[in-house]
This record gives C-alpha cells, sequence and structure tokens, in this order.
C-alpha cells in the first residue's frame, strides 16, 4: 500500500513541477506587451482576457448583460475558470498570476483526476502514470517530418493532412475553459462507472445525485465535456439497463440541476447550427485519404486499438466501448459549426482509447524480456511527436507571439478614461482586438471565426457593420454606437471620408484612431 501511494505522489509531483514550469514559460506580461510562445494560446487567449477584464471591472449587475463580443445577442459561453481569474485580478493579483494561477492549479486537477481515472479502470499506479504519459504526449507520425526538416512542428503538418493536434498545446493550453472543466470531467466519469460496477445500495443513489450537481458545475465550465459525459452516461445506461433506479437518480438529478443553470442562463442559445451528420468530415478538411489520415493523425495507436480488440476482447470494458462509440461519432456527426472542434470530443474518446492500448500493453509486459524491451519502443513512438511539441513552446529562447503590443495596452488604458463600459464600440481591429480584450468594451461585432464558431448569425451584424462604416450616421445613432476604433494597419476599404468628418477625434496613437459618436 505504501509503495503504491508513493508511485502516485510521485506521478503527481513530477507532472505538478512539469505543469508549473510550463505555464511560468509560456505566457508573458512585460514592457513588451502581452506575449505568448504558444500560437494557440495566442489565437484564444482574446476571448479569454475579454471575459476575465470584464469580471474585474464591471458591476456584478452587468455581467451577463452585453454580450461583449457581438451586439446582438446575448452572452452565453461557459465563464467559470475566467470568473476566477477576473476575481484574482479584482483582488490585486497580476495579469499574469490572475490568469496563469488557476490554469497551474487546473493542470495539477487534471493529473489528479487522470490517476483517479486510470486507477478506478482497473490499473496500477506505475500503468496509469504511462497512461498519463499517452495521453498527454499523444501525436501521430509528424515527428518523422519533423526530424526530415520538413517541418516546424510534429503534430501540425496540414500539407501532409495531418491536423489531430497534441492535446497538451491544442487543448488543454489554449481552451482554458475545457481545461478547468477536465478535472470535473474524470471525476464523473469515475464515479458513474465506479457505481456501475458494484452492487446498487444507497451510496450508489447518493453519489449519482451528485454527480447529477456536477453537471451542472460542468455545463459552466465546458460544454463539450458535458456533452462527452452525456454521451458516456447513454452508453452505460444501455449496458447497465438492470440498475435503471440509478440512472434515473441520475436523471432526476441532472435534470433539476442542468435545467435551473439552461434555463436561468443559456435558455435564449440557438443551437440550429449545431449537431450535423456530416461523415469524416474532419478526413475532408485534412485533404488527405482516410488511411492515411489515421495513419498520420494517430500513428501506431489505432493499430493497438485493433489489436485490443481482436487479441483481448478490451470492448467488454464499458469505458474502451464508450470510447469506440465517441470516436465513431466524433468522425460521424458535426457537433458544433466548425468541425476541427470536434476535436474536443475525441480528445476525450481517445483517453477512454487508451484503456484499451495500456491493457495489451500490459499483457505484452508480461511475457518477457524481449516483450518488455517492445512495449518500451511503443510507448516511446507513441509519445515522440508529443513530447516534441510541448518541448518547442517551453524551450529556453522560444520564440514568443506578440498577443498585445505595449502600444496596445497604452491606448486601451487610455479609452478606460474616456468610457464606460456600457459604451458600445465599432472596431476595424483585428482579432487581438484591445478594445474588448483589455480596456473591457463592449464591441458591435468582433472576430467572425469566433462567433460563428460559437453558432451565432455573423451575417446580420457583418451587414450592419459594413453599413454603418460606408457612412449610414442615422444606423450608427440607432445602434447605440459611442467610439468609432480604426486601426491604421487594418484599413477598411468601405470607410467613407465624409463619415470621419461627422466624429470627433478624441484619442489616438501611430497605429489607432478612436472617434466618438456625437448624439
Amino acid at each position: 500500500m505504501k509503495r503504491r501511494n508513493a508511485t502516485a505522489t510521485l506521478v503527481l509531483l513530477v507532472w505538478s513541477l512539469f505543469f508549473v514550469f510550463l505555464w511560468q514559460n509560456i505566457f508573458f506580461v512585460d514592457e513588451q506587451g502581452i506575449r505568448t510562445t504558444s500560437i494557440k494560446l495566442w489565437n484564444d487567449w482574446v476571448v479569454h482576457l475579454t471575459y476575465t477584464h470584464i469580471f474585474a471591472q464591471w458591476p456584478v449587475a452587468d455581467w451577463f448583460a452585453t454580450n461583449p463580443l457581438y451586439a446582438l445577442e446575448p452572452f452565453r459561453y461557459p465563464f467559470l475558470v475566467n470568473l476566477v481569474s477576473g476575481l484574482l485580478l479584482k483582488a490585486g493579483m497580476s495579469l499574469k498570476s490572475a490568469m496563469i494561477l488557476p490554469s497551474i492549479v487546473s493542470s495539477v486537477l487534471l493529473v489528479v483526476g487522470l490517476i483517479m481515472f486510470y486507477r478506478v479502470a482497473g490499473f496500477s499506479n506505475g500503468w496509469a502514470a504511462v497512461g498519463i504519459g499517452l495521453f498527454m504526449f499523444n501525436g501521430g507520425m509528424g515527428f518523422v517530418a519533423w526530424a526530415l526538416g520538413l517541418s516546424s512542428t510534429p503534430t501540425y503538418v496540414p500539407d501532409l493532412g495531418i491536423i489531430i493536434q497534441n492535446f497538451v498545446t491544442s487543448e488543454f493550453i489554449p481552451q482554458r475553459s475545457m481545461l478547468f472543466g477536465a478535472f470535473f470531467f474524470l471525476l464523473l466519469v469515475s464515479a458513474v462507472y465506479f457505481v456501475s460496477q458494484r452492487p446498487i445500495s444507497w451510496q450508489s443513489h447518493a453519489i449519482m445525485a451528485l454527480a447529477g450537481i456536477g453537471a451542472a458545475v460542468l455545463m459552466l465550465s465546458h460544454m463539450h465535456s458535458l456533452l462527452t459525459f452525456v454521451m458516456i452516461c447513454a452508453v452505460f445506461a444501455v449496458i447497465y439497463w438492470r440498475a435503471w433506479r440509478v440512472w434515473l437518480t441520475l436523471l432526476i438529478s441532472a435534470a433539476i440541476a442542468c435545467g435551473l443553470v439552461f434555463a436561468l442562463y443559456y435558455a435564449s442559445t440557438n443551437v440550429e447550427r449545431y449537431f450535423a451528420l456530416d461523415p469524416l468530415a474532419l478526413v475532408k478538411y485534412s485533404r488527405t485519404g482516410v488511411f492515411n489520415f489515421f495513419l498520420l493523425n494517430y500513428g501506431l495507436f489505432v493499430p493497438l486499438v485493433m489489436l485490443a480488440i481482436f487479441r483481448i476482447e478490451i470492448t467488454k470494458h464499458p469505458l474502451f466501448l464508450a470510447g469506440v462509440i465517441l470516436f465513431v461519432l466524433g468522425y460521424v456527426i458535426r457537433f458544433q459549426p466548425w468541425i476541427w472542434d470536434n476535436t474536443k470530443i475525441l480528445t476525450w474518446s481517445y483517453l477512454l482509447l487508451t484503456i484499451g492500448v495500456l491493457q495489451y500493453l500490459s499483457n505484452l509486459w508480461n511475457k518477457g524480456t524481449f516483450y518488455r524491451t517492445l512495449v518500451g519502443a511503443l510507448i516511446i513512438l507513441l509519445c515522440l511527436s508529443g513530447t516534441i511539441e510541448v518541448s518547442n513552446i517551453i524551450r529556453p529562447k522560444a520564440d514568443t507571439h506578440t498577443m498585445f503590443s505595449a502600444e496596445d495596452i497604452n491606448i486601451a488604458k487610455g479609452f478606460q478614461a474616456i468610457s464606460t463600459h456600457r459604451d458600445l464600440v465599432l472596431t476595424t481591429l483585428p482579432p487581438n482586438n484591445w478594445v474588448h480584450a483589455l480596456s473591457a468594451r463592449p464591441v458591435f461585432k468582433a472576430y467572425r471565426g469566433w462567433l460563428w464558431s460559437y453558432g451565432l448569425n455573423v451575417g446580420k451584424g457583418e451587414k450592419l457593420a459594413q453599413q454603418m462604416l460606408k457612412g449610414d450616421y442615422d444606423l450608427i445613432r440607432d445602434t447605440g454606437i459611442r467610439f468609432i476604433v480604426f486601426d491604421r494597419h487594418n484599413p477598411n476599404k468601405h470607410v467613407q471620408d465624409d463619415l470621419l468628418q461627422k466624429l470627433e477625434l478624441v484619442l489616438q496613437s501611430d497605429r489607432y484612431r478612436v472617434y466618438a459618436v456625437p448624439y
């Protein structure tokens, strides 16, 4: 028992130190601006910075009153992690600390959840450690292209059709909501599996009731993880249908808890653009053949899954079976407008499928020295691309990408001084828009890529924005626009000179011009 606990403690300690080092070395706030070594974080954290600053600066009564990214839609986004960061920032913590501290804690909890998951699934702490490595350092065959100098990264080589990236760099680092919700997801899945493997008792009903409440927390943390949990429960309910009473307890508890959250927060969400039958859409997106896609993106992982299915009948394990079903659904159904978002479902299916791979590898390990060497080589090949990818962003003197320059930060502070959090702003700025991300001022329409992927009808807002920039001054006033911000590096060809003559220049820098709309 002591040795087993020591192994788990060592695994947790090593991964905790790894994540502390990682987070300290990928996000920077200094005199140069706000920078990151992760291009994925550069893309996604603009939104998270927006919500963090809103929770830190806006009155509580106005937190959810306005969508800061799109004036035509209500604010409906899983917000818990950004609420935590916002409150830390409001309490006086620096921006860097307020952003990375919740990420560090969530990363450590992710490791705790993974140890718990693999232990509940029937593995020793040693094999749980291997499973964590397989999951964290996932990657396909891109290390070959990287070694040959054909790509700077082994897990994103679109020219070869490699688009399923390492989970740490593509999901858990940039997707703050997914990382924050990961522990809750693993806790819920482990709890449901634990109950399904034991005789029904009052404790079973208590665990299921708590799981239903936990689902509501997950609903406010990360929707894809909640959807994955629902599908896993559906598989379990079919397999263990004789225990229908405990599933009914879970259903009632979740219906009440999640129903309240939906009614109070998500009720106005438009889901028309979600859930469509779109077989092999990710394969088509990669522009490569089916065989090449799965070989290049998953490497030896899929062949090992197939061997586990046919050699050790692993489909009898309900978690693995759920992983197979999720994997298939991830390549048949489009769960969100942008097909790449299916990778969030596939991330958790990969985790469930590692159960089969681990079981197969452990069986080989027990056959003797030759097989142990083979297992070691297979583990290295499975983790090589992901290890290289993660190392690329935390290596000394790694290249950084500027999210916001010193100029952006300075003009954002100046704009805060002359505006209020209720002033609506029309901008021609690129995705890294300091108006909403740093000044915490709502914009009429932010970057369309985000809005479209959320299932929002962007077309109407774009037409109105262009109409306003063409000089429709009455529409500007009717819409409630208080300021218009222009980016000289990103000029809008539709802006009319006569419109500028009607506006009042109130703030400027080398790159930006801020105009007030006289009323």
